[in-house]
């Protein structure tokens, strides 16, 4: 006996999209054959559930997903660019996950210790190593990268967070490197961070959900592994 002609293929890429061999609309009918019927209804209900997601996913996840050739940057924007993917990409996550109080406390806490940057930056008045102004504690990079990092760690546990921290000092060090920081305004955005996020979140019901970085010499990204 033939196995049913229904074979699909679909993969949810880091930008929440889907593709499928097989157009919805004849799953759907499908699903009128006995046979297939349990199959094809399980698959529809999988796609349209994707489907309700995928435009705000795609515009979230984006700068997450482009493959950056790194030996085309220097160390400094790769840290920009990973001060800037880490929050999309967690904030991303939360909302592909339907954990929408998740996301709404993030982008407090994200407001929040940036908001505080930029005060404690203009109340300081800390020169750069550099010397091109005088507002160098904390890190604005810092920051937005611990802010994602303080939050998963909050939400969903250390473990999770574990790759979230790793990549917030790698941006921290591309800062110190390039002499726009020293590791004091590191520490301080740092501070920042966990103290927004003890402030705002709170721990989530079933914490299940990684998000580690991925990078080697032609490319760099982040890896998203969530269940619920």
């Amino acid at each position: 006996m033939r196995s049913p002609n229904m074979r699909f293929k679909s993969f949810v890429t880091l930008t929440g999209a889907l593709l499928a061999r097989r157009p919805l609309t004849r799953l759907l009918a499908a699903a009128k054959d006995p046979r297939r019927g349990a199959v094809t209804v399980a698959a529809a209900q999988f796609l349209g559930a994707l489907r309700a997601r995928f435009a705000l996913v795609l515009v979230t996840l984006l700068p997450a997903v482009v493959a950056t050739p790194t030996y085309a940057l220097s160390q400094e924007s790769v840290g920009s660019f990973l001060a800037t993917a880490m929050p999309l990409a967690t904030l991303g996550t939360e909302l592909y996950r339907g954990d929408r109080e998740g996301a709404w406390q993030y982008a407090l806490t994200f407001t929040t210790a940036s908001v505080s940057t930029e005060v404690l930056k203009h109340v300081i008045h800390s020169e750069r190593p550099d010397g091109a102004d005088n507002q160098s504690f904390p890190s604005g990079h810092a920051t937005r990268a611990f802010s994602a990092a303080a939050y998963v760690r909050e939400r969903h546990g250390l473990e999770a967070a574990a790759p979230l921290y790793v990549t917030a000092l790698y941006v921290g060090y591309t800062r110190v490197n390039a002499d726009r920081h020293r590791w004091a305004d590191i520490a301080g955005a740092a501070l920042v961070a966990e103290v927004a996020a003890a402030w705002l979140v709170e721990r989530a019901p079933a914490a299940q959900v990684t998000i580690s970085p991925e990078f080697d010499r032609r490319f760099i990204g982040a890896r998203f592994f969530a269940r619920w």
